[in-house]
């Protein structure tokens, strides 16, 4: 089984990320050193641990796992429109279909919950979503919900096919 710990705590300053990884490690936030991945990520210099972070509107998703790839993604769902301009690039005919089976809210919520979806999955390639969404192959992978405050979606993408999520309180 793969754990993943996840917190959700308030967006920097100071980095979210740091805190996150100085608490875990027992280090100070400041000294952590960082280094780019093959996927251009970061990581930390000489650790297994694999990381992401996601922020939007004043909230921070942190989510840490030892040598799987995983992202994460967070987004405030007011903050945006209920779709992008180009849906058929995002999503993939079915997922197409159910947004507009629906109307109101019921739609909203259900755009945000696969953008975000499909934003950690691209996030724990390293793709980001430059390299399309619309299908995706979750052969291997976990898809984890974190709950987070109202007005808010949120994903964790794990390549991984027995990933659970501990949802954790920040300590400080």
């Amino acid at each position: 089984m793969t754990l993943v710990r996840a917190w959700i705590l308030a967006a920097g300053p100071p980095d979210p990320l740091r805190q996150v990884l100085g608490h875990l490690l027992g280090r100070d936030p400041a000294a952590l050193e960082f280094e780019r991945g093959p996927a251009g990520r970061p990581e930390l210099s000489g650790r297994p641990l694999r990381f992401s972070l996601a922020h939007s509107a004043g909230l921070a998703l942190v989510a840490v796992t030892e040598r799987a790839d995983l992202g994460a993604d967070l987004e405030r769902i007011e903050a945006r429109p209920a779709e992008p301009p180009s849906a058929e690039r995002y999503f993939a005919p079915a997922e197409r279909a159910s947004l507009e089976a629906l109307s109101g809210e019921a739609r909203r919520r259900l755009f945000f919950d696969l953008w975000t979806q499909k934003e950690a999955y691209r996030k724990a390639t390293g793709e980001g979503v430059t390299a399309g969404i619309g299908e995706l192959d979750w052969a291997g992978w976990t898809l984890l919900r974190p709950v987070v405050p109202s007005g808010y979606a949120a994903a964790i993408a794990v390549r991984a096919p027995d990933a659970e999520l501990r949802l954790e309180p920040w300590p400080r």
